[in-house]
This record gives structure tokens, sequence and C-alpha cells, in this order.
């Protein structure tokens, strides 16, 4: 029964739900959230910049940085 329902929600996600990614970084204090414009960092997800598409850019490293699933 659980399992149906887990293959439920993720059909309903698909269909239902935007996925969308962020870019993440860890600091002192937490996680922050790139906002897209002149480099600056939220620590509120909503406020972050919303990418249709994985994001791909040079300056983002495995090491600093980490590209996340966001579900809006």
């Amino acid at each position: 029964m659980k399992q149906l329902i887990k293959k439920l929600r993720k059909a309903f996600a698909i269909f239902f739900v935007r996925r969308m990614y962020v870019i993440t970084q860890l600091t002192e204090q937490g996680k922050m959230y790139y906002k897209g414009k002149d480099s600056l960092w939220t620590t509120d997800p909503k406020e972050a910049y919303h990418y249709k598409n994985e994001p791909n850019f040079d300056w983002i490293s495995e090491i600093f940085h980490k590209v996340e699933l966001y579900y809006a």
C-alpha cells in the first residue's frame, strides 16, 4: 500500500507540480540561494531565481555550490 501511494505521488508530481532548479551554497548563516542578479544570495528559497532547466555555468563548482531540485 505504501509503495502504491509513493507511485501515485510521483505521478501527481510529474503532471501537476512545477519542477524548478535553484543554485545553493552552504555558509555560516545556513543554506543560501542564488538570486540570479548582481551575484546576490538570500536565505529564502522563494526569492531565489528558479531555472526551468538544470543550469550549467562555469562558476558553479561541486565543492562550494549545488544545483538542487525545487518544487514550485
